[in-house]
């Protein structure tokens, strides 16, 4: 296990700076999110990367950089070559003190082709010469919000907005499914609950304008997940109406919490959400398909609409709490956390099943645009992993995990590299010494990602997709370590002091 080397800074005036570069691809690529091949047919909106520096001064354990990108996730690579910028071009800034999280949208480009069939489709180029492109972004977007730093307050709060909705649909039979049908005598419940808390950390100058926030939902940004265009989904509508409310200059960084099994997607009571969204004026038809694009559109606009009114609701009460020196805090680690173990059953299971799409597979044309043909090719994939998985798998193997902690004032933020779901944020948040925890999922590390789901013990009996041994390198037991860990990291940097 490694961890950092700093101690709590105590209280100290903050230097603070922003940045924002936009990471849309030039040309067409492969869009990640999907089992079948998408190739990019233009773009909606831009993808974006926004860093925030936070500096005390006093160290490298006074020193962090948030950056949330507009990506599906991060993979080695990318961190990779970003740290490694880093080292080179910005040698005062230890390179983990970066923390880099995607959004999770599902209409942004691959970072790697290992889904999808080798040959490109024309005029596609590999996924790796976007990873190129974006871990330089990255690069330079943080060494320009570093750059701009200058002394400022802080002040932080919480309101709540309807947006995340639990995806998995749980049956009579103890079964569960990633958005399944709930107009079934089968239907019981959703499998677990949500979260509408919006936690909002904001930045000022010292006169006390507002220079830009934090957004922290738990959701990930994928009410356009089925397009082919590429889009930052709901989070570019929010940024654009909080810059409509508070001014074009204010920095909007998007973090997505423990969020797991949610979904922007509203699961119950479908037709009355419809038929608002028509009196709202957003759509055309109260009578649309739930997933349209008009529809997934006037739900982009809606959580804008929500989000901005969270904003507002935070924000005059916390510009009475605007702080200049507060406790600050960064510490990070690698986590050794127990691999889930894949069972000869399992094994033997996900072995039929690639066999199987390898067989339909061979009865098509190769076409690499082909949906039916590049949704069998990644089935191969995500089966013949787990075969792997267990040809090679010890006694008790191991996923290092990175995971960062920082004290922010009273303001704690703990980030992980999984798609892990949100029981695990609400564990973490509950025994929180902190009187205000932000949770944060799908951090990049420079080795391990993606680190795949963190499923509930629920979820694993149920099954399905997030819940099978297909979508789980970490196991239950490794799921309650990393909140026993991350518990432990804040009580050891709030030490005696207790939460009121």
């Amino acid at each position: 296990m490694q961890s950092a080397d700093g101690a709590l800074t105590g209280c100290a005036p903050l230097s603070i700076g922003w940045a924002m570069q936009d990471i849309t691809p030039m040309g067409k690529v492969r869009v990640q999110g999907q089992f079948h091949v998408r190739v990019s047919t233009g773009v909606h909106d831009p993808l974006t990367c926004t860093a925030l520096a936070l500096d005390s001064g006093q160290g490298r354990a006074g020193q962090a950089i948030l950056v949330s990108v507009d990506g599906a996730y991060l993979v080695d690579e990318v961190m990779q070559a970003c740290r490694g910028h880093l080292r080179s071009e910005l040698p005062e800034l230890a390179p983990q003190a970066v923390c880099v999280f995607a959004t999770h949208t599902h209409t942004a480009p691959c970072q790697h082709d290992f889904w999808y069939p080798e040959e490109l489709p024309e005029g596609v180029p590999p996924a790796s010469e976007y990873a190129v492109f974006m871990a330089r972004k990255m690069a330079d977007t943080i060494q320009q919000a570093w750059a701009g730093r200058t002394p400022s307050q802080l002040s932080w709060g919480a309101s709540t907005a309807a947006v995340a909705h639990n995806r998995r649909v749980h049956y009579e039979d103890g079964t569960g499914r990633m958005y399944g049908p709930t107009a079934t005598p089968a239907f019981r419940h959703m499998e677990g609950g949500t979260d509408h808390t919006v936690n909002l950390l904001f930045t000022h100058d010292l006169e006390g304008e507002l220079t830009g926030m934090i957004v922290n939902v738990a959701t990930p940004a994928q009410s356009r997940e089925s397009e082919s265009y590429l889009s930052a989904d709901f989070w570019h509508d929010t940024r654009c109406e909080i810059r409509t409310r508070h001014g074009d200059g204010v920095f909007v960084l998007a973090q997505c919490a423990m969020a797991g099994d949610q979904s922007p997607h509203p699961m119950l009571q479908a037709a009355a959400h419809l038929r608002m969204l028509h009196l709202k004026g957003l759509t055309s038809s109260p009578d649309l398909p739930p997933r349209c694009s008009e529809v997934t559109s006037a739900e982009c606009q809606l959580i804008a609409m929500r989000l901005a009114a969270a904003v507002d609701d935070a924000l005059p009460a916390c510009l009475g709490d605007m702080r200049q020196n507060v406790p600050f805090f960064h510490t990070w680690r690698s986590l050794d956390l127990p691999c889930r173990m894949v069972t000869a059953e399992e094994a033997r299971l996900c072995r039929v099943e690639a066999d199987a799409a390898r067989g339909r597979m061979a009865e098509m044309t190769p076409d690499p645009v082909d949906p039916a043909f590049t949704s069998c090719h990644s089935h191969v994939v995500y089966n013949q992993q787990v075969v792997d998985r267990f040809d090679r798998q010890v006694d008790r193997p191991i996923y290092a995990a990175e995971i960062h902690v920082l004290r922010i004032g009273d303001v704690a933020m703990a980030m992980v590299p999984f798609e892990i779901y949100l029981d695990y944020g609400l564990r973490i948040q509950q025994r929180s010494p902190a009187r205000q925890t932000f949770t944060v999922q799908l951090l990049g590390q420079d080795e391990g990602n993606p680190a795949l789901y963190l499923p509930t013990e629920r979820a694993v009996k149920a099954g399905h997709y997030g819940g099978n041994v297909r979508d789980n390198k970490v196991g239950l037991p490794g799921g309650q370590l990393l909140v026993d860990e991350i518990v432990r990291t804040l009580e050891s940097v709030w030490g005696t002091e207790e939460r009121d």
